[in-house]
């Protein structure tokens, strides 16, 4: 079953999706990105930073990741979305705007920015009715998370032209446990390693750092803020195994170097977050 969908997106971008349902015994269907098998299955936490370049109190976060990343490695997938008024542009030492739609979105929807950076979200689950985190409270939450058995597990296959750059990619899920209600899957895009002013509270007056490293920080997305609903919307077995598509043509400003494809299975009516996986493109 082949089904194709196309949706708008920012002007320089390009975006389709495409769905291989596998059928029973749920074999590698032959037009599999034949991603390694033999990869370590795991459950996987994805812990959203939602930051901004002026918000002082924002590298206190930013290195709570950092430690929670070098405790858990591969079972932690990060991602920072610049929001609010903390990551607009102010005056000469902060000229980059690194807000995004799909972000301003997620802001706009979770209200994290409305609630007071540095804050974040684990999984996008609610704890205790709430679904934002703060950042001293990261690490408890991922631990109860990472500790869950598996769902579902994700391989991500980039292809990249550096000469049309043109990013393609194809994102194969296997359930390892049956789920009854909606599954959707968004296909984000990070940049690691941006050199920018940072402002720091922890730094004497003016509390600047001209050449702060900006990790995972949210670039942009393959099918938007939220992705797209897998199909069947409703049922997915133990054992079944789908395959999703979609192209993006890289803008100049991002450093095609550090670039990675960050997918999120999650529940559609509640947007927890099922399994993430992030892959570099090179």
């Amino acid at each position: 079953m082949n089904k194709l969908l196309f949706i708008p997106f920012l002007s320089s971008l390009l975006f389709f999706t495409a769905c291989d349902k596998i059928d029973a015994p749920y074999g590698v269907a032959t037009d599999s990105p034949s991603p390694s098998d033999t990869e370590v299955v795991m459950r996987k936490v994805l812990i959203e930073d939602f930051t901004g370049q002026t918000c002082g109190n924002c590298p206190r976060a930013a290195e709570s990741l950092t430690q929670i990343h070098e405790l858990y490695g591969d079972k932690i997938v990060a991602m920072a979305i610049h929001a609010g008024f903390f990551a607009e542009p102010a005056g000469s030492h902060y000229p980059n705007d690194y807000r995004t739609p799909e972000g301003n979105e997620l802001d706009t929807y979770f209200g994290n920015s409305a609630a007071g950076l540095p804050n974040g979200l684990i999984n996008r689950k609610e704890f205790d009715g709430q679904s934002i985190v703060q950042h001293t409270a990261w690490s408890s939450k991922a631990t109860e998370l990472v500790a869950l058995p598996i769902e579902a597990f994700m391989w991500i296959t980039p292809t990249y032209s550096a000469a049309s750059r043109s990013l393609s990619v194809s994102v194969k899920t296997r359930f390892y446990q049956n789920i009854e209600e909606g599954v959707s899957l968004v296909m984000y895009v990070t940049e690691d390693s941006i050199v920018s002013s940072q402002k720091d509270y922890n730094l004497p007056d003016p509390s600047l750092i001209e050449s702060y490293t900006h990790r995972h920080m949210l670039r942009g997305s393959i099918n938007g803020a939220w992705g797209a609903a897998l199909s069947p919307a409703s049922t997915f077995s133990s054992g079944e195994e789908l395959i999703n598509t979609g192209t993006i043509t890289i803008p100049e400003t991002w450093n095609s170097d550090h670039l990675s494809v960050v997918a999120v299975l999650y529940r559609t009516a509640t947007k927890e977050v099922i399994q993430a996986e992030d892959q570099k493109i090179y």
